[in-house]
């Protein structure tokens, strides 16, 4: 026998599976046949004394409670999405049965995602025989179809009571009881009371429902108790999955251990529909085998055994089980294919002897129920069920790939749902559709929103939601009979949920919405005056798992940390006596207050998301607004001051952030404030949308019942109205992060300090907690060194009688770069101290030029300090900055001014000595290490780009140095040797000058500096060495002839070709030409003097010297000096030429 069964199993498996689901499934009653003649009109012994209950028999009566799906689907929850069908077996069979039965077909068909659940409706208990029923506003509706048919019977099917339908089902259950009092009396005392063996599991036994009370895991209750079925069974038809609850017997011996048992009438053939009925019962539970009594006048005569696969063929009853499979396979199609929006109740009918099937939206049709879904006893079971079966998969972890799904079912929810008696359920529904869209775990930094369904094609998810893209809107659809049984007759084709695919900044409005719906209705709890702990109104609804308990919403801390270990260890202590029970304060927040934190939360994290987008787009002004509503709410959020301690640091990162992005944002509008303030302001002033004024007006609800409200931080996340203002929010800005970005390292500290040895996790908090110090470090030294320039800047634009004003500006100055400098001190930014010194250093320099600008003449003390102390900030920068390979671009820069300020100080000191306060001597020989000093700064390399300024720089600083010794020599013995050393520097020096210029092509200074180099040979010449003087000195100015005619020959072409040469330069030249020729004619003629002399004493002067020295001085002395520059440089040029030809034949050059 067990090889047949084996072979029943296999035949069985190409067509139906079954699992066995829930605790709910017994093991089968043992089965003894009766006696032949036993009597079944005599009632047993065990006759109503409820042994079904005690052996998980329930005699089926052929009529389902109300909404038995609902039953099913809520204790079985896990199943909706995964199976397509959820109705009790007499349901399916009928459906099933349509093609094979002429009788008429009324049910109620609901879809939730992929699943249909499908019940059946009575019209004439729920539309005829009580007037004032629920479904009242389906009666016009019913009229017209009254009408259309013009018949009622054929419309209304009534459950047939007569005389002997009756007596045969009470016959049928007086012969279960006798079968059941046989099995009592045939099984041992031991047996009945450790109750009945239960059979080996035949598929995988699910029996965990999560229970969305508290975030806990509890058992449901009995099977029997929650759905209303003895046995709840997943069935694979084909490839049709279906939740079934079944009331069918199921009994077994050592031979036969699982077959269903039937009562035959000998004297009644077996029908089509009681064939498939025996058919389908069994395979819906996976029974191999039907074992029928057979009796004659309710007296037993034999028993006959068939196994399941053959009930299609016994005689009589022949049917085919691939028509079955078809019509099942159609139907599913039509219905799935039609009945399509979730939270619409779809009306299945077929009129009795009708060749055709219909489905109806009640819900479209009867405008009543759109209006007043309360008119629908549907509505609220159906839309608990929606949110149910949404929670159940939102609480699965992960829940991606199914947000699609979880928001269909969420939306189509709402709607049924009584705001009165469901308002948990309605907040909590709105806090996960709000969760979808920003999740509590997003980084505005960088939002890595996962995308849905569409993305994940290989993965399971439900079928997509119809509502936005079926184009039939169509209230009534029709199939014709005859077409579902032939295959593939109605083809469907399956979809999925349409995914969260918005864009970053849509998504955030749309989950401030929900946020703000959540919240409208969580403030509004307390005027409909609704108890905590009150349940809604459960008149209408299935029953559930823990119906006494209201609904929470999921709320979960930020970071879990392990609370049941720390309720362990708090309970110990409290056993030992060394830690008192806590006592509940008025300070602890209750269930409504973290819900209101959790939204306010979630309204910053949206906030903050949002403002990341528009900065990264550019729309400074929206992005400031956006932080700005953030900043408003965590005000209010954090007068919650027990809030949770995690929550805290996540805020505290939030609010780190979010002022750090508004100091960038500010900073940015303020380094082009002239083109952008003004379209940014405009941009903040416009940004506001309907849900920014509808949180504020929630906030100023919630924010009558707080105090101590900090609206410090919303005064300064303003857009700026002035540069100088812009500055200082911005200032204020990161050192409120800097500030919050601290306590955060507080936090990592102490969180390390738990573990002896730091998890990964921790590490990484500790990374994202520390990571941004440095970054705000370094921004708020940024803006303090803006700050000091901005004020430096306005001393500049300030009236010199303003001097308190002034003084003001020049403190504030100072404050900002030490306090810059020391905030990039604190990270080692050696470029940025570099700049801040510099910028110092500019300081000083201004601070120099006010006191000069106060003191005509004399340099003052204070000013010389004040340059020192510049041109010890540039040195301190260089030394920061180290070699020029690291940052040539900086030190560069740096080296400039460093060697500009030196030159200045040099030149102002030279040229306004303080006599009245220093020697001439002192003040000379500040001004040459001054000098040495930007010589040393001068000395570059030949690929910077300052290189042709250092260069005329170097020759201004030897021709003044050469100037200095030149006039120091003058004042000094020349027979001393301070006045010979003088003289060789002030000689080296012009010669360096000389040379300088003549490479730079600067003529005229040239020419200068050996007019002054001529003068330094004839100074300090005694009476025996003074023709030599003289001679040396004609001869230096007749090394310019070439230089000169260069200088003409340059000017001329420059004429002739039409190029403008500046005027500054040709008065330059034209000076320095004409004090040439001036004091060349002076020393010629001095010479001239000197030959005679020396003539007249030793008669050893060459004659031929004396006659060129005159020829050349008539020469000379023919230039016309009154002339313009150029004529005059022409006519010089040619006399100065002919000149040194005469000149050449002498000995003196």
């Amino acid at each position: 026998m067990g090889e047949d069964n084996i072979n029943q199993e296999k035949s069985l498996s190409h067509l139906s599976t079954r699992v066995r689901h829930g605790t709910g499934d017994r093991c089968p009653v043992v089965f003894s046949e009766l006696q032949c003649n036993t009597n079944l009109n005599l009632p047993p012994a065990n006759w109503l004394s409820g042994i079904n209950k005690r052996y998980g028999i329930k005699f089926n009566t052929g009529s389902p409670d109300e909404f038995s799906s609902f039953n099913i689907a809520s204790a079985f929850m896990e199943c909706i999405g995964e199976v397509d069908v959820v109705a009790d077996a007499e349901s399916i069979k009928k459906l099933l049965k349509i093609p094979f039965s002429k009788a008429s077909i009324s049910m109620l068909v609901h879809r939730i995602g992929k699943t249909l659940l499908i019940d059946e409706f009575d019209v004439y208990k729920h539309l005829i025989q009580t007037e004032e029923s629920d479904w009242k506003w389906l009666s016009k509706f019913f009229q017209k179809l009254v009408e259309k048919y013009q018949a009622k019977h054929k419309v209304v099917c009534r459950t047939s009571k007569s005389r002997d339908v009756l007596l045969e089902k009470k016959l049928e259950k007086k012969f279960l009881c006798h079968t059941i009092e046989l099995a009592e009396s045939c099984v041992p005392d031991c047996i009945q009371s450790r109750g009945a063996i239960p059979l080996p599991d035949v598929g995988s036994d699910k029996k965990v429902q999560k229970s969305f009370v508290g975030g806990q895991e509890e058992e449901c209750e009995s099977e029997a108790s929650l759905t209303g079925y003895s046995r709840n069974i997943i069935w694979n038809f084909e490839d049709i999955r279906m939740l079934v609850g079944s009331d069918m017997p199921i009994f077994g011996d050592g031979k036969h251990p699982c077959v269903s048992l039937r009562l035959r009438d000998m004297n009644k053939p077996i029908s089509i529909l009681t064939g498939m009925d025996y058919w389908l019962d069994n395979l819906m539970c996976n029974v191999p085998e039907v074992v029928m009594c057979c009796h004659l006048g309710g007296l037993v005569k034999q028993y006959e055994l068939h196994k399941t696969e053959d009930l299609p063929n016994l005689k009589g009853s022949e049917f085919s089980p691939s028509i079955v499979r078809d019509v099942a396979k159609n139907i599913l199609s039509f219905l799935k294919s039609k009945a399509t929006k979730a939270g619409h109740t779809y009306w299945l009918f077929r009129g009795k002897d009708d060749d055709i099937v219909k489905l109806y939206d009640l819900t479209s049709i009867c405008t009543e129920v759109v209006e007043d879904p309360s008119l629908n006893p549907v509505t609220v079971p159906l839309g608990i069920l929606l949110y149910k079966v949404a929670v159940n998969i939102y609480r699965s972890s992960p829940y991606d790939g199914h947000q699609g799904a979880i928001r269909t079912l969420l939306t189509s929810s709402l709607p049924l749902l009584n705001e009165k008696t469901h308002l948990d359920y309605i907040i909590t529904a709105l806090y996960i559709l709000n969760d979808l869209y920003v999740p509590s775990d997003l980084n505005p930094a960088s939002p890595n929103l996962c995308r849905d369904e569409d993305e994940n094609s290989s993965e399971d998810v439900i079928e997509e939601d119809i509502d936005e893209e079926d184009d039939d809107d169509d209230d009534e659809f029709s199939v014709s009979i005859e077409s579902l049984c032939f295959p593939a007759s109605v083809p469907y084709k399956e979809k999925r949920f349409k995914g969260i695919t918005e864009p970053l900044e849509l998504r955030c409005i749309q989950g401030l919405s929900y946020g703000v719906q959540a919240l409208r209705q969580l403030l509004t709890k307390s005027d409909f005056n609704i108890p905590e702990d009150s349940e809604p109104s459960r008149e209408h609804e299935p029953e559930m798992a823990r119906p006494f308990h209201p609904i929470p919403m999921p709320y979960e801390p930020l970071f879990k940390n392990n609370e049941k270990k720390q309720r362990k260890e708090t309970m110990e202590l409290q056993l030992r006596g060394k830690l008192r029970p806590p006592v509940k304060t008025e300070e602890e927040l209750s269930h409504e207050d973290k819900l209101k934190c959790a939204f306010l939360y979630k309204f910053i994290l949206s906030y903050l998301t949002l403002a990341e987008a528009k900065f990264n787009q550019r729309e400074l002004g929206c992005s400031l607004h956006n932080i700005n509503m953030a900043a408003r709410v965590w005000e209010l959020l954090e007068s919650y001051r027990n809030w949770e301690k995690e929550a805290n640091e996540c805020l505290l990162k939030l609010k780190t952030y979010a002022l750090a992005v508004a100091g960038d944002i500010i900073y940015v509008v303020m380094r082009n404030w002239k083109s952008d303030s003004s379209k940014e302001r405009d941009a903040y002033n416009n940004a506001w949308e309907n849900v920014d004024n509808e949180i504020l007006d929630l906030l100023d609800k919630i924010m009558k019942n707080r105090s101590s409200v900090d609206k410090e931080a919303t005064e300064e996340i303003f857009f700026p109205s002035t540069l100088g203002n812009a500055l200082e929010k911005s200032k204020y800005c990161y050192s409120r992060a800097l500030y919050f970005g601290k306590q955060l390292q507080n936090f990592s500290v102490v969180k390390r300090r738990k573990h002896h040895k730091p998890t990964e996790e921790a590490e990484e908090n500790s990374k994202k907690t520390d990571y941004d110090i440095p970054g705000l470090l370094r921004r708020l030294g940024n803006i303090h060194n803006d700050l000091g320039v901005y004020y430096m800047d306005l001393v500049t634009s300030v009236s010199e009688d303003n001097g308190m004003e002034i003084q003001e500006y020049l403190v504030k100055s100072k404050e900002c770069l030490k306090k810059g400098f020391d905030y990039f001190e604190e990270i080692r930014d050696s470029c940025n101290m570099a700049l801040l010194k510099s910028n110092s250093a500019r300081l000083y320099r201004l601070r120099s030029h006010l006191e000069k600008r106060n003191i005509e003449k004399e340099m003052s003390p204070k000013e010389q300090s004040y340059i020192s102390s510049a041109i010890e900030a540039y040195k301190k920068a260089l030394e920061f900055l180290g070699k020029r390979d690291y940052n040539p671009g900086i030190w560069d820069a740096v080296q400039w001014d460093l060697s500009t300020t030196s030159f200045n100080a040099a030149c102002v000191l030279q040229e306004n000595p303080p006599l009245s306060v220093k020697s001439a001597g002192d003040i000379e020989r500040e001004v040459a290490s001054l000098f040495l000093s930007c010589l040393k700064y001068s000395q570059v390399e030949d690929s910077c780009s300052r290189l042709p300024l250092y260069q005329y720089r170097i020759a201004t600083i030897h021709f003044r140095l050469a100037a200095q010794y030149h006039s120091s020599l003058k004042r000094v013995d020349v027979s001393s040797s301070a006045a010979t050393k003088m003289k060789q520097l002030a000689e080296k020096h012009y010669r360096q000058a000389a040379d300088s210029f003549l490479d730079m092509d600067f003529l005229a200074k040239y020419l200068a500096v050996q007019l002054e180099r001529c003068d330094l040979i004839l100074c300090g010449a005694d009476e025996d060495h003074r023709l030599k003087q003289a001679r040396a000195a004609i001869s230096c100015y007749f090394s310019c002839h070439s230089v000169l005619h260069k200088m003409s020959q340059m000017y001329f072409v420059a004429l002739g070709s039409g190029e403008s040469t500046e005027d500054q330069d040709k008065d330059e030249a034209d000076v320095v030409l004409r004090s040439f020729l001036k004091n060349l004619l002076k020393t010629l003629l001095q010479t001239i003097q000197l030959h005679l002399q020396q003539s007249k004493k030793t008669k050893k002067v060459s004659e031929v010297d004396v006659t060129r020295l005159k020829e050349v001085y008539q020469v000379l002395l023919k230039v016309d000096q009154k002339p313009p520059f150029l004529e005059f440089l022409q006519s010089f040029d040619l006399a100065f030429q002919k000149a040194f030809e005469l000149m050449s034949s002498t000995n003196i050059i």
